[in-house]
């Protein structure tokens, strides 16, 4: 009852002081993640299915914490749209994402890229199609090949805002005078274990996923899937999945956290990401995907990751 006696005595003076403590204490905007002790809420796409994946990223909350001296929370979302809606929305300060739902983001929130991975020490990955090891179907070299041996299939993308699972070999049927919706029977199986599994387990006949989770991860977590198909078509190279920040997060606070990711070596963490370290990582590095999705006749600003 303290700030009631000296409202009373002073009046409007006392009003603004109070009003001034109560914004202050509620941090004003959604741009004080850290700041009072309150957590760096980073929330990850689930490119895998839950287990080992979500043991790895409770160890990676701690790693960010001790190694920034930062309070961090580190959640998997949902899918890939909840991951953009809750940067757009506040409700949280870090997104992990694959490239494609990056420029998303971006597009949407104004998030800015400042970490990536590396496999083989390079920054870069593929999109990959891959089949039962006894299918007919050979390494798809040329436009007539798809349309020859990917017509009519059953195709597993992984979620439809993945790159490696879902855009980028959409984009390579576009190209070789095929429509994805019309000459494929397609699914989405939401994570990019889930593709393999399908085409392994002959639920699907091809299936798009990424190179490095698939050969880093998925060949030591699901190994008898993984010696039942083989890979017959590669992307060129993409820029791995990027960390970001929305804009109004304090640069400082962006600064601890990355170098905090930097000195990250613990192999659960990084085998988790199918990686072998993290470098930074900034906006420009993913101007191909946005070529990319332009080509494919996608306007990033209106795009609903939960639709196609």
């Amino acid at each position: 009852m303290h700030w009631l006696r000296r409202f009373a005595r002073g009046g409007l003076a006392a009003l603004v002081a109070l009003l001034t403590i109560s914004l202050a204490g509620c941090g004003g905007s959604a741009g004080n993640g850290g700041a009072s002790g309150a957590p760096i809420r980073i929330l990850v796409i689930p490119t895998q299915g839950a287990g080992e994946f979500e043991a790895a990223m409770q160890k990676l909350e701690r790693e960010l914490s001790q190694r920034s001296g930062l309070p961090v929370e580190v959640r998997i979302g949902t899918d890939y749209a909840s991951v953009v809606e809750a940067l757009r929305f506040g409700k949280a300060d870090i997104g992990f994402f694959g490239p494609f739902t990056y420029v998303v983001a971006h597009a949407q929130s104004g998030v800015l890229a400042f970490v990536t991975q590396t496999v083989d020490g390079k920054p870069y990955y593929h999109s990959y199609l891959i089949v039962p090891k006894d299918s007919e179907i050979p390494e798809l070299k040329t436009a007539e090949d798809f349309v020859r041996y990917v017509k009519g299939r059953r195709v597993a993308f992984a979620d439809p805002g993945s790159t490696s699972g879902s855009l980028i070999p959409r984009l390579a049927l576009k190209r070789a005078g095929l429509d994805w919706e019309k000459d494929i029977r397609y699914t989405f199986t939401g994570h990019h274990d889930a593709v393999l599994t399908a085409v392994a387990g002959g639920k699907a006949d091809i299936g798009a996923i990424d190179s490095a989770i698939f050969t880093g991860q998925l060949s030591k977590t699901l190994p008898e899937a993984y010696a039942k198909v083989r890979v017959v078509w590669q992307s060129e190279p993409l820029y791995q999945y990027p960390w970001a920040a929305r804009p109004d997060l304090d640069p400082q606070v962006v600064e601890k956290l990355q170098q905090a990711f930097l000195g990250i070596k613990d192999p659960e963490i990084l085998r988790a990401f199918g990686a072998d370290g993290f470098v930074a990582a900034e906006d420009r590095l993913y101007d191909p995907i946005r070529e990319a999705a332009a080509a494919m006749g996608i306007d990033l600003k209106a795009y609903d990751l939960k639709g196609k």
